[in-house]
């Protein structure tokens, strides 16, 4: 993917005509993070003592859905039962530090040290920071630790990145998500923490596709270091570590080396998702380079390819700068902020368009009704029955608004907010449907009455496009799925902010997509879960 990847590697040697990465002339004269402590290796902090909770501390949350599982862990979804507001639970087999790795709980999990838990919990309770993940509650019980944190809707970066037609974000994009990052580096290195995992997968959404909602997580190879000098920041070049943790492909060539390490490893981190974001490929024709010949050309970065061609210079620039091969070369994190690239950066978000759609893709293929609407125009109104109706935005946008409802029911329409927008490429009304049809598919196909399926059997095949796989028995099924619906209320208003076009679906389109691919639902049951979330997170 990319044509860094599989760029040809320099020979041994060949340096001439190659140009080595420097400062530009906005940066000469800053010394971006020199060593302000000696070279001996700073202090780990000591960590805080750890809640030991009289009670099972789960027990305080109801619990809604796993959503995800490790080797060591399982993180649930959950609601306070004192409050309602809804939660991540990571849930931890930990052992005494003076155990034998490798015991495992009664689940069968591999056991984490009391200390390496404790040591990211210690950090997320002195990180306070909106790019930050915030932490609720930490506590043991028994040989589990139980860690509460906010719940982050949007998913990983990376995550995102995969849903892209072309799996990398434009410039403009990708600025706004290393600008969130920065912010979160350079806040950790003024609290004397040094990440040592900075990647794609450990930078989370708060909310769905808003790119300035990065969030940086998973801190279990952080380390939180003693500043007995009363120093601004951490160290840039070297004296904090030299263990070689991390992820390979992420980590710079000291920690591979095992060399003495300072603040300057997070940044060619960030060198490195900076380079991802922007060309969808790692730098491995880069990473060679260091590791090989010990040095960083400009013709390692691959500028040659077309990935780079809609790259400003000052955003080739700035990836260089974080990809110097001497630590002393590359930019602080407050340098990195107040580099060009990083000025005038506009909080936008991945076109519609741009992302993947099995459901948009098939209704493209359909025959379907416009509709249009003037600005001010009403498409769904709040408390309303829903109607088999599904809009697919071609042109215009619309507004999400979310009204108050009194004790009888009414809409309180002039307290309403508005929480979300919609572009063309977006699907308006998928929620109410869609889980009616999803949970029809779920059913035993045993259970739909047989009469129904052989009378649309009887009528002939249906007019389908050409090579269209979908076989005839899928599409009475389809039939079936669709009939027989009372849609519940709807909880928002949608109206039109401008003058828009849509394409409508009707139940035995929606159907038809969810029967003709299995990949549609898990599609619809993905976007109505992040768009629950949206609404929720809203009130």
């Amino acid at each position: 993917m990319g044509c860094a990847s599989s760029a040809p590697s320099a020979p041994a040697g060949a340096t001439a005509g190659a140009t080595p990465v420097k400062a530009n002339s906005e940066t000469k004269g800053k010394r971006r993070g020199k060593a302000t402590t000696s070279d001996v290796a700073l202090a780990v902090a000591k960590p805080m003592k750890l809640t030991i909770a009289s009670s099972d501390p789960a027990a305080a949350y109801d619990d809604i859905e796993q959503l995800g599982a490790g080797g060591f862990s399982v993180v649930r979804r959950v609601r306070s039962k004192a409050t309602q507001k809804t939660y991540a639970m990571k849930i931890i087999g930990v052992r005494e530090d003076d155990e034998e790795p490798g015991t495992k709980s009664a689940e069968g999990k591999e056991r984490m040290s009391i200390g390496e838990v404790t040591n990211e919990v210690d950090i997320l309770k002195v990180l306070r920071s909106e790019s930050v993940l915030r932490l609720h509650e930490a506590s043991r019980f028994g040989d589990k630790v139980y860690v509460v944190t906010e719940l982050l809707q949007g998913g990983a970066v990376l995550d995102a990145i995969l849903r892209m037609k072309d799996e990398r974000y434009t410039e403009k994009e990708a600025k706004v998500v290393i600008q969130r990052t920065l912010l979160a580096v350079d806040y950790m290195h003024k609290s004397f923490v040094l990440h040592r995992d900075l990647k794609l997968e450990n930078l989370l959404l708060r909310s769905n596709d808003q790119l300035d909602s990065v969030v940086v997580a998973d801190f279990g190879l952080a380390l939180r270091c003693e500043n007995p000098n009363g120093a601004a920041s951490l160290p840039h070049n070297s004296s904090v570590d030299t263990a070689p943790v991390g992820t390979p492909v992420y980590a710079a060539p000291e920690v591979v080396e095992q060399k003495s390490y300072g603040a300057a490893i997070d940044i060619w981190s960030v060198g490195v998702i900076a380079y991802v974001l922007l060309t969808g490929a790692m730098p491995r024709s880069l990473w060679k380079s260091a590791l090989k010949y010990r040095r960083v050309n400009e013709r390692d970065f691959g500028f040659d390819c077309y990935e780079w061609d809609s790259v400003s210079s000052a955003g080739r620039e700035f990836v260089m700068s974080c990809l110097a091969f001497k630590p002393g070369h590359r930019l602080s994190a407050t340098h990195c902020l107040n580099h060009p690239w990083m000025q005038k950066i506009e909080t936008v978000r991945p076109a519609p368009l741009r992302i993947k759609s099995k459901l948009r893709d098939m209704a493209k293929g359909m025959k379907l009704p416009l509709k249009r609407y003037a600005p001010g125009d009403v498409l769904i109104s709040q408390g309303a029955r829903a109607s088999d109706e599904v809009f697919l935005i071609k042109s215009g946008t619309v507004g999400i608004f979310v009204s108050p409802v009194d004790n009888d029911g009414n809409v309180k329409r002039d307290e309403s907010r508005k929480v979300a927008q919609r572009e063309p490429g977006e699907f308006i009304g998928e929620m109410a449907l869609g889980e009616h049809i999803i949970a029809k598919t779920l059913s035993s196909k045993k259970q739909l009455a047989p009469a129904a399926i052989n009378a649309i059997l009887a009528k002939g095949p249906p007019k389908r496009r050409k090579n269209e796989s979908v076989s005839l028995k899928q599409w009475a099924t389809a039939r079936v799925y669709a009939k027989k619906w009372i849609g519940g209320r709807r909880n928002a208003d949608v109206i039109a902010e401008t003058n828009v076009e849509c394409l409508i679906m009707g139940r035995r389109e929606m159907a038809w997509a969810v029967a003709a691919d299995p990949e549609v639902a898990a599609e619809l049951r993905r976007n109505m879960s992040q768009r629950r979330l949206e609404l929720s997170s809203k009130e």
